[in-house]
C-alpha cells in the first residue's frame, strides 16, 4: 500500500498549494474530495489530509477525538481574540468551563431566550417599509447582535450597534488573513492589520467588561454573562470562573453567537427568494399562526422553518472548514497518520456530495421532515461539528433562526433585486459575497 493517500500534483514540494486554496479555498476542497475518502497532499514539511466520509468525520471527531485536537496554528491565531474559550481550550480545562457554561444553554433557558429573539427582531423590522431596499446580511447582522448583546450582556445596543458589528467584522476579516497567510507575524509589531484587530478586540472587550461590572453590582442572573460569574464546577473542584476566563469565554460565545447566526438567515432569505414554492408553501404555513408574534412552542406548527434552516446549513455551512492535528501518530483509512499531521473537514464539500444527498446542489428542505431526516447518514450532516466538541449553542442557533424566519415573513416578504447568483465569500464564517440585497413587500 503506498505511504500516502493519493492527491494532487504540487510544485515545489507542495509549497504552491496554499496559494491555490487561499485563492478558491471551497473548490479546491471539493477537487481533493475527487482523490477518495482520504485524500493528502504535502505542503513542505506538513503532511494535509481532509476527510470525505461519514464514517472518518465519525473516526476523527468522536471515536479518536483526543487524538486530534485543534491545531496549532488554529490555537496561536484565534487565541489572540478568544484567549482560552471552549474553541480552544482542550483537556481538564476545557471540560471544567463547559460545564459551568452548558446550564445556560439547557432547554429550560430557550423559552427566555425565545422572547428577547422576537423583541429584537421587532426592533429591526419596526422601521422596514414597502417597496424598501435592504441588505439581508446586513439587517440579519444587527438582528442576531442585538440577540447576543441582550442574552449574553443584558445590554441594549442601541447607538452601539454599529461600532460593534464594524468590530466583529474588522475582526473577522483579519483572522481569515491570519489563517491565509503562509507566515505569521508577531502580534507586538505595529503592523496596520495588528493595529487594526486589537482596536476591534479593545472595542468588544469594553463592552464585555461593562456588562461584568453591571452584573456584579445588581446583583441579577438573568444573562449568560452572570450565571458563568456565579456558577462553580459542582462536578470538579467546586470553584468558579475567574474574571479572565469568563471574558475568554464572553467573546468566543459573542464572536460565535451572531456572526454566523447572520450569515445563515441570509441565505436562508436568498434561498426562499430563488425558490418561490418553497417560499409560497412556508407563508401558508406562517399564516397558521394569525401573525401572533411566535414562542417556544410555535416552532411546532411551522416545521418548515426547521426544515429550512437546516437545509440552508447544508448548503452553506458557516463553520465550512474544520481543521485538526494529530496529537500522535496514529492509523486512518488503512494509512499511518504521523505526529504533526493536519486533517481537514470540509462541511461545505461533504454536505453537497452526491453519496449522501440526492441533487445535492438544489434546495430541497422536505430533506429535513420528520419522515425523511432519518434517511440522511450520521455526520454526512455537520454544520455544527461532530463529538464531545460540537457546538454547545446548536439548540440556540436553530431556535433563533426559526423565530427570526417565521417572525419576519409574518411581516414582509422579499424579492430579489437581481435575480443572479450570490457567490459564496469563505471568511472565518461563510457569507454571501455583496450581501443579499432585495425589496421587501409588505404583507
Amino acid at each position: 500500500m503506498p505511504t500516502f493517500p493519493p492527491g494532487p500534483k504540487t510544485k515545489l514540494l507542495g509549497l504552491d498549494f496554499p496559494e491555490k486554496f487561499k485563492s478558491d479555498p471551497l473548490g479546491t476542497a471539493a477537487q481533493m474530495r475527487d482523490f477518495g475518502d482520504l485524500s493528502h497532499v504535502r505542503m513542505g514539511p506538513v503532511e494535509w489530509y481532509q476527510i470525505n466520509t461519514p464514517d472518518l468525520i465519525k473516526e476523527v471527531f468522536v471515536s479518536k477525538s483526543k487524538i486530534f485536537g485543534k491545531t496549532d496554528r488554529f490555537k496561536q491565531i484565534l487565541s489572540t481574540v478568544d484567549g482560552q474559550g471552549l474553541v480552544l481550550s482542550e483537556g481538564e480545562f476545557w471540560l471544567r468551563q463547559r460545564r459551568i457554561i452548558q446550564p445556560s444553554f439547557n432547554h429550560d433557558k430557550l423559552a427566555d431566550y425565545g422572547r428577547v429573539m422576537i423583541e429584537k427582531t421587532d426592533e429591526i423590522i419596526s422601521s422596514w417599509k414597502n417597496d424598501q431596499k435592504l441588505d439581508l446580511l446586513e439587517e440579519m447582522t444587527h438582528t442576531t447582535l442585538g440577540v447576543i448583546s441582550k442574552i449574553l450582556f443584558g445590554i441594549d445596543i442601541g447607538d452601539e450597534a454599529k461600532k460593534l458589528g464594524d468590530a466583529v467584522s474588522t475582526i473577522s476579516v483579519c483572522l481569515y488573513r491570519e489563517f491565509s497567510d503562509i507566515f505569521l507575524f508577531p502580534e507586538w509589531l505595529p503592523l496596520p492589520s495588528k493595529i487594526e484587530k486589537h482596536k476591534a478586540v479593545a472595542v468588544l472587550d469594553d463592552m464585555i467588561e461593562r456588562a461584568m461590572i453591571k452584573s456584579e453590582k445588581e446583583g441579577e442572573h438573568n444573562t449568560i454573562i452572570a450565571s458563568i460569574l456565579a456558577a462553580v464546577d459542582t462536578e470538579g473542584d467546586g470553584k468558579g470562573m475567574t474574571r479572565e476566563q469568563a471574558r475568554d469565554e464572553a467573546i468566543t460565545m459573542f464572536n460565535a453567537g451572531h456572526d454566523s447566526t447572520a450569515a445563515a438567515l441570509a441565505w436562508c432569505w436568498y434561498l426562499l427568494c430563488k425558490n418561490e414554492a418553497v417560499y409560497t408553501e412556508f407563508l401558508e404555513q406562517v399564516d397558521l399562526l394569525e401573525g401572533k408574534p411566535p414562542n417556544f412552542i410555535d416552532l411546532a406548527k411551522v416545521p418548515m422553518a426547521m426544515e429550512i434552516a437546516k437545509e440552508t446549513l447544508r448548503l452553506y455551512p458557516p463553520a465550512w472548514t474544520v481543521p485538526r492535528q494529530a496529537n500522535e501518530e496514529t492509523e486512518l483509512d488503512g494509512y499511518t497518520i504521523p505526529k504533526g499531521s493536519l486533517i481537514n473537514k470540509f462541511p461545505y464539500v461533504i454536505q453537497r456530495d452526491p453519496r449522501y444527498f440526492d441533487r445535492p446542489d438544489d434546495f430541497i428542505p422536505s430533506r429535513f421532515s420528520r419522515e425523511n431526516e432519518s434517511k440522511i447518514p450520521h455526520f454526512a450532516w455537520v454544520p455544527f461539528g461532530a463529538g464531545p466538541r460540537a457546538c454547545i449553542g446548536k439548540d440556540f442557533a436553530l431556535m433563533e433562526m426559526q423565530l427570526v424566519l417565521i417572525r419576519v415573513a409574518q411581516k414582509f416578504r422579499f424579492k430579489l433585486q437581481d435575480n443572479k447568483d450570490i457567490e459564496v465569500n469563505p471568511l472565518i464564517s461563510l457569507e454571501p459575497k455583496g450581501g443579499v440585497p432585495v425589496v421587501a413587500s409588505v404583507r
